[in-house]
């Protein structure tokens, strides 16, 4: 994915959320909104294609997967 896209739909996340516009999934929890995220809506965030950048189905933001 390149960087520069990646940048702009990171700050353009930041500058109208109220919840961070990045962070990492733990366990089956978003570390944003703090709200579990579905099995289903987990397996469809994995099998997202090479490209894709995982969002939080409840607030949006970009999600690490480990």
């Amino acid at each position: 994915l390149e960087f520069r896209r990646v940048l702009f739909r990171f700050e353009t996340r930041r500058a109208r959320m109220a919840t961070p516009a990045a962070a990492e999934l733990h366990g089956a929890a978003c570390g944003g909104c703090h709200i579990d995220v579905s099995a289903r809506e987990l397996q469809a965030l994995r099998a997202l294609p090479t490209g894709e950048l995982p969002e939080c189905p409840t607030c949006g933001c970009i999600l690490v997967l480990a």
